[in-house]
């Protein structure tokens, strides 16, 4: 008998008992056919990868980490190959979460490479092109997120409407930047529905950010400037002062657009203390000082836009902590 094989599923046992599953709460947890489990715990060369990683994927990861991490550090030997690369690309993410709340972006990107290559479970790469995307903004690179985001849509589970959800955001930040704002329209819809499902409070907030930039990339420049000045004026009560000046200078590019200069300078004068706030990074403030001297000598449509989406540079948009989605 398969020495590994046995203590596999002595092992996927002992995670069975742990969570007070009987043989038929397993299986339809993990979406397994009657009698599957009954059959490998009696013999274990019944046990197919297949069935493996499915009951793996509804136990609990960091049990199964902890306790092949020891098992594999003893003897190399005692757990499939496979299952030791699950459990080092479970790792890496963790990795990568931890060099992405440190900034250290590069090195985040090198951990989420590596797990692609050790975990091939479609799902997995969804979830891991998420967050590559997200590093690939942040290293000033959108143009790759998008495609990562694409990568992601092609392996992403239909029914994980938080996921998709994110994904549409993050598609929506993307394609704002390519300016490619009929193909975000496309996802407004859409990201509206799963928004109001199962969305945050922050996450409509946001949605209603990216769907003011639309409008204003589509030049319905009215309507955009109504969601804008909401979502600044809600940051600002919110005591956020990147994401409410963010949303101030997109105003701004509006009302440039729009010719009314006046409500520009009114702007800038309304955005003054903002230069001294200390949750702005240096260059945030730099940048915001730069607009409000442009405001008062004539600010130019394409330097309103090209001010706003440098401000947005000038900090990172990623949560800390950061979770790699699960």
């Amino acid at each position: 008998m398969n020495k590994p094989l046995i203590e596999l599923v002595a092992f996927l046992n002992e995670m069975r008992l742990e969570r007070d599953w009987s043989e038929a709460d397993l299986e339809g947890a993990a979406g397994l056919p009657t009698h599957t489990v009954r059959d490998y715990e009696r013999d274990p060369e019944k046990l197919t990868v297949e069935v493996a990683e499915r009951v793996i994927y509804v136990t609990h990861p960091s049990q199964i980490v902890e306790a092949h991490l020891q098992r594999a550090h003893k003897d190399p030997s005692g757990a499939p190959k496979w299952l030791l690369n699950q459990m080092e690309a479970q790792m890496l993410v963790v990795e990568a979460a931890l060099c992405i709340d440190q900034k250290r972006f590069p090195a985040a990107l090198q951990a989420l490479d590596r797990a692609l290559v050790l975990d091939r479970r479609p799902e997995q790469h969804g979830r891991f092109f998420l967050s590559k995307a997200a590093v690939l903004g942040e290293l000033g690179r959108e143009l790759q997120a998008l495609e990562a985001l694409e990568r992601a849509e092609s392996c992403l589970d239909l029914d994980k409407p938080p996921l998709w959800l994110r994904l549409r955001l993050d598609q929506l930040y993307f394609l704002c930047y390519a300016q490619r704002f009929e193909e975000a329209e496309t996802l407004l819809a859409q990201a509206r529905e799963l928004a109001a499902i199962v969305g945050k409070p922050a996450d409509r907030l946001e949605l209603d950010w990216l769907s003011g930039r639309v409008l204003a990339g589509l030049g319905r420049l009215d309507e955009a400037s109504s969601l804008l000045k909401k979502v600044y004026g809600e940051h600002r009560e919110a005591g956020h002062a990147f994401e409410a000046v963010s949303a101030a200078l997109d105003v701004v590019a509006v009302l440039t657009a729009q010719g009314n200069l006046a409500s520009v300078q009114e702007m800038a004068r309304e955005l003054e203390s903002w230069t001294q706030h200390g949750k702005l990074t240096d260059a945030s403030r730099a940048t915001l000082r730069l607009f409000r001297k442009l405001a008062g000598s004539g600010l130019k449509p394409e330097r309103a836009k090209r001010l706003a989406g440098e401000f947005r540079k000038t900090d990172t948009r990623l949560t800390r902590p950061y979770m790699i989605p699960v």
